[in-house]
């Protein structure tokens, strides 16, 4: 009794979550309710394994980007492996961060389809560039949208799957992210031997 008593005290102070004996009720039992919300997982997903396909773009194709601008050997490792990769990666802390916070505070929908929209100008951008600093900055706005993707779509799995099913939901967002990687790897493999600039215009 005194262990029921001190249960009851902690869960009136939220020491303790309430001890729920109500059956849970299900989310979205309206089956046209339902259906929406797999059409939006769906466009979600999608989105997100586009956006992850840009990040392998420029590695098979180094050579011809550094002949585009006459780096030699060491230039090309310089320039386009390390500080072209450096200026992809370091805005997507900032974007992740960013993102974060405004998923709290607009709607995360629209939130995610305007960094879907930047990734995807960014990418045209890197198709039409003409120099290597607009290539750099064509990179950082690609990296800033990627990096703040994904803190959206984990909170959209949070609004839209209750806490027992977000594990296999987040097991479809990394499977979705991974997708995209292994996809754009592929597509600049093959399409980027006739020319770099096409796997962007594709994934654009």
């Amino acid at each position: 009794a005194f262990v029921m008593d001190l249960q009851g005290y902690l869960e009136a102070l939220r020491l303790l979550p309430r001890t729920n004996t109500e059956k849970p009720i299900e989310a979205f039992p309206n089956p046209f309710i339902k259906d929406a919300q797999q059409a939006s997982i769906a466009i979600v997903l999608v989105s997100l394994g586009c956006m992850y396909s840009v990040h392998n773009l420029i590695a098979p194709n180094m050579t011809a980007i550094a002949n585009l601008f006459h780096f030699n050997a060491y230039e090309r490792d310089a320039y386009v492996g390390g500080e072209l990769t450096m200026c992809f990666y370091f805005p997507g802390v900032f974007g992740a961060l960013i993102a974060g916070l405004m998923s709290g505070v607009i709607e995360r929908r629209l939130l995610l389809a305007t960094l879907a929209f930047l990734t995807g100008v960014a990418c045209l951008f890197t198709a039409r560039v003409g120099t290597f600093n607009q290539l750099l900055t064509a990179r950082a706005v690609s990296g800033f949208g990627i990096g703040g993707c994904l803190p959206v779509v984990y909170s959209l799995v949070g609004d839209w799957y209750p806490a027992r099913k977000r594990s296999s939901a987040t097991a479809f967002v990394t499977a979705a992210s991974g997708a995209g990687v292994f996809i754009g790897q592929c597509l600049s493999t093959l399409v980027g031997s006739a020319d770099w600039r096409l796997p962007f215009f594709i994934i654009a």
